[in-house]
């Protein structure tokens, strides 16, 4: 279990999956994340890909987030995710999907649907392999909405180069080093 940080729901606790499949994104990191976007979350529509416990998408419900995506296809995660959403009774402001990330997010584009939040944590070991395709795809879709900020959690050492990226619409504007962590942030284009 681990306790939402800040908003209407601080202190709660959130049931995370059993087993060692998932990693919880850590406290620290978490408020790293929102103290960066604090100005955003308010009304925003987060997108949580790789949710595993949904913590990102819950936290930012909490902070005033109108609406929060959650793409998982773990099955014990997909319970914990309900399970949390159910024990706030937010399940108006949330979706779920279960769902690889590429599938839902072509069903996502198809449908128009942009975020102003999109948080993406896929497991560190297939990281390097997987983003590419992804953050390319969420550029050249435009699921990011107009100023809107988008960040990676990965493994530290980095898997990539500086910015591995040939982004349209897309800008890294920072990275930083949290443990064995690193979150890069990226913004839309002006």
């Amino acid at each position: 279990m681990i306790n939402i940080i800040a908003g209407t729901f601080k202190g709660r606790k959130i049931q995370t999956p059993k087993g060692d499949k998932t990693r919880p994104t850590s406290g620290i990191l978490r408020k790293a994340v929102f103290d960066i976007c604090r100005r955003e979350v308010d009304g925003a529509y987060f997108l949580d890909l790789f949710a595993g416990s949904g913590a990102m998408g819950l936290e930012a419900i909490s902070r005033g987030a109108t609406h929060a995506t959650f793409v998982e296809k773990d099955l014990n995660a997909i319970r914990s995710i309900k399970e949390n959403i159910s024990s706030l009774q937010i399940e108006t402001q949330t979706t779920v999907l279960m769902k690889d990330v590429p599938l839902s997010l072509k069903g996502l584009a198809a449908q128009g649907k942009q975020f102003n939040i999109i948080y993406i944590d896929p497991p560190y070991d297939i990281a390097g392999r997987i983003l590419p395709g992804i953050v390319t795809f969420i550029d050249e879709n435009n699921l990011l909405a107009k100023e809107g900020t988008l960040f990676i959690e990965e493994a530290s050492p980095s898997a990539f180069e500086e910015n591995p990226f040939n982004l349209k619409n897309l800008t890294l504007k920072n990275t930083r080093r949290f443990s064995h962590s690193l979150l890069h942030q990226y913004k839309t284009k002006e």
